[in-house]
């Protein structure tokens, strides 16, 4: 099994109020009934992350795509 996720990233320097803004704005938009109906019609699964478990999800994705050539020999381990 595959996944593929999507991400909005903000400009650095946003504001505590700002962040708040937008993830409540995504928030709300994730929990539509536009959305699910688009999840639905598209056999989609949705996982809206906040920005703070975005960020934790990013760190540790980039943790295992690091590590990931040299577990299966493909590749020399990327620094």
């Amino acid at each position: 099994m595959s996944s593929n996720w999507r991400s909005v990233i903000g400009p650095k320097g946003l504001t505590r109020a700002q962040v708040e803004f937008w993830d409540n704005f995504f928030s709300g938009m994730a929990g539509s009934a536009a959305w699910k109906q688009i999840l639905e019609q598209n056999q989609w699964e949705g996982e809206y992350r906040s920005s703070a478990d975005a960020l934790k999800f990013f760190e540790d994705e980039y943790k295992h795509l690091k590590a990931l050539p040299a577990e299966t020999g493909d590749a020399k381990a990327v620094r």
